[in-house]
């Protein structure tokens, strides 16, 4: 997540490659119920908040406590998010900053069964990507991949260290 907060303020950022670590936490917030999501996004995947808040579960015990919860729920979840990084849920969310990247070279890196970064979130974030890439005359042809590795949860495995260096090392010997 922070390679991509890097791209906005730092332009000798070439190319990034976040590996694990995308996902739309507006989506996150708003799949609360299953067939949830929000506009544009399409179904959701019920409590898809609950993985990324177990992260740091103090956080949001205490907000819990806070609104006189005994657990956290989906708008504790939205309202710590907005107090510790305020925008985090719409301009400095996935589907805004991976666009922003453009036309820098951009992998994603991901496990299909990563709770924390769920499938479908990071899925809205890739389309409207692929949208402004396509667009830009300047974003060179296959400068945004999007790789999934079934099976594998919110952790690095053999091979995606492999296919981040391979995809650095041919964008950055371009540059």
């Amino acid at each position: 997540m922070h390679n991509i907060k890097c791209l906005f303020f730092d332009d000798r950022i070439a190319a990034a490659a976040p590996a694990i670590g995308l996902q739309s936490f507006a989506w996150a917030a708003a799949a609360e119920e299953e067939g949830g999501g929000v506009q544009g996004v399409g179904t959701g995947s019920a409590g898809a908040w609950k993985a990324r808040a177990a992260s740091i579960p103090a956080v949001f015990a205490a907000a819990a406590a806070d609104r006189g919860l005994v657990q956290p729920d989906a708008p504790t979840f939205a309202a710590v998010l907005d107090a510790i990084a305020p925008g985090l849920r719409d301009a400095y969310d996935a589907p805004h900053s991976l666009a922003a990247a453009c036309p820098r070279p951009f992998l994603i890196v991901s496990g299909g069964d990563d709770p924390r970064c769920p499938l479908p979130g990071i899925e809205w974030a890739v389309r409207r990507a692929k949208r402004v890439y396509g667009e830009r005359k300047d974003a060179p042809p296959g400068s945004l991949r999007w790789s999934v590795y079934k099976g594998v949860g919110h952790e690095m495995m053999a091979g995606m260290d492999t296919e981040v260096l391979a995809w650095m090392g041919r964008w950055l010997k371009t540059r």
